[in-house]
């Protein structure tokens, strides 16, 4: 008889909901983009479920610091004084050492909403915390737009954890250090159809971008370890003759994009939106209906398919293979309505049911007006099991139809105001924040839930097994 000793703890035999992921984590590692017009403030939100004080630890370029959030009492993290250290503005080694991490030691979990104060806020993305899934492989893709030629679409790059490797594989001519540890290292430039491999460690930045009205949409990253990846632009506009807005989103890894999508249109905002859909995949086939069924064949991953939606439509969407889906709101001809920013969509396998979530502002004394949306899928769908603040929500909500003229859910948009908000349902649903005002525009997801691909496993602890095999 042969004896193997293991030094592990037995969570779960199959892994199902034990690992499923969310926004709220114990560790966050984040970053700032530049912004073309120079930012006032740079400010990250950190707010918790719990109705107890909870501590963390903040690791920022000048130090580190501890402070404690709780659920009724946000606390706001500005960067006022210290711009130039946590700003990454170019992909030199003096931006190299730029990325922001909170870690909290407590049983409780964080979580992070980030955001750029010029004057107004803006470019806010909801930050992802570390999630390990049963890959070796992490992958990523970028989604931006373009602009005007002195404007840069990009990417940033933070990292996790120390001896990260990462391959770049760009969609456009790219500069990249040739070695990012080598403070006196000259840029390589990287053409699509090659590729390039760096390292990263805990807290390093990497700013990779393209202007000359350049879009680094399709721009694919993989890591042996999770990595963060910020996509956006510093002064992008779509379609791309409109006005200008930074933007900015945290984008997951391809294992946790999803299918099936409910689309609720941006309130407060005349111009109406765009959807922009990027595939990982191969052969990708997008069906969707807003008021007209459309399907669209996705030839190669990296790639996307854009289209218009007005103001006052609702879609559905779903495609064959899992896929990214951004929802930008249009850019005004002139500066009369609320400028462009960009969402990531939650698919409806990412829906959750409860939600806590900040609208934000910034110093000037010209406030947003501010606005959540909510998707419901029908199966879920009872008005009187929906609260806002506690409260059942008195509104009229839009149904949503797939291609068959089938309700397949519904959405309903509405304004709140300058205030920490609650969104709970008995079940699941998904909630987006944004805001709107004359030149400035933000958004962000008020979560996700994800279930990873592959997530079927063993997970182990600090309990002693013997399994024993006969010869």
């Amino acid at each position: 008889m042969k004896a193997i000793i293991f030094g592990f703890c037995l969570t779960a035999l199959i892994v199902c909901d034990a690992n499923i992921l969310t926004h709220r984590g114990k560790e966050f590692c984040f970053g700032y983009m530049k912004a073309a017009t120079g930012s006032i403030d740079l400010i990250a939100i950190i707010e918790t479920d719990s109705l107890s004080q909870v501590s963390f630890s903040i690791e920022y370029p000048l130090g580190n610091i501890s402070r404690n959030t709780t659920k009724h009492n946000r606390y706001k993290l500005p960067f006022t004084d210290n711009i130039p250290f946590v700003e990454t503005k170019t992909s030199l080694y003096a931006d190299r050492q730029k990325g922001i991490c909170i870690t909290t030691n407590t049983n409780e979990t964080l979580f992070v909403a980030v955001y750029l104060d010029l004057d107004g806020t803006t470019s806010s993305y909801l930050a992802l915390p570390y999630q390990e899934i049963l890959t070796n492989e992490y992958e990523y893709y970028a989604l931006s737009t373009s602009s005007n030629d002195e404007y840069y679409s990009g990417l940033l790059l933070v990292g996790f954890r120390d001896n990260t490797t990462v391959v770049i594989y760009p969609s456009t001519n790219v500069t990249i250090p040739q070695d990012t540890q080598d403070q006196t290292s000259i840029n390589k430039l990287i053409q699509p159809g090659e590729n390039h491999t760096i390292t990263l460690h805990r807290r390093q930045t990497l700013f990779i971008g393209k202007d000359q009205g350049d879009d680094i949409t399709g721009t694919r990253i993989v890591s042996d370890k999770p990595l963060t990846v910020i996509s956006g632009h510093e002064a992008g506009s779509v379609p791309s003759d409109g006005t200008l807005e930074p933007m900015a989103q945290q984008i997951p890894p391809t294992q946790l994009w999803g299918d099936t999508f409910l689309i609720v249109p941006f309130a407060g905002h005349d111009e109406g939106q765009y959807i922009k859909i990027l595939t990982s995949k191969d052969n990708t086939q997008v069906t969707y209906n807003c008021m007209n069924y459309n399907s669209v064949h996705i030839q190669n991953a990296g790639k996307v398919h854009q289209f218009f939606v007005p103001s006052d439509t609702y879609c559905y969407l779903e495609a064959n293979n899992s896929v990214l889906v951004g929802q930008f709101a249009a850019s005004p001809s002139d500066n009369t309505d609320g400028d462009t920013t960009m969402v990531l969509v939650a698919s409806l396998d990412q829906y959750s049911k409860s939600f806590l979530f900040s609208t934000l502002n910034g110093t000037s004394q010209d406030h947003l007006n501010h606005y959540i949306s909510i998707s419901v899928p029908s199966e879920y769908f009872n008005p009187d099991n929906i609260l806002y603040d506690g409260e059942i929500i008195d509104i009229e909500w839009t149904a949503i139809y797939d291609g068959g003229n089938n309700t397949i859910g519904y959405g309903c948009s509405f304004e709140v105001s300058q205030a920490i908000h609650t969104v709970d349902s008995k079940g699941r649903l998904f909630v987006m924040v944004y805001g709107f005002r004359v030149q400035r525009a933000y958004a962000y997801a008020a979560g996700y839930m994800f279930s990873p691909e592959g997530a079927l496993g063993l997970k182990f602890s600090s309990d002693i097994y013997t399994i024993s095999e006969e010869d």
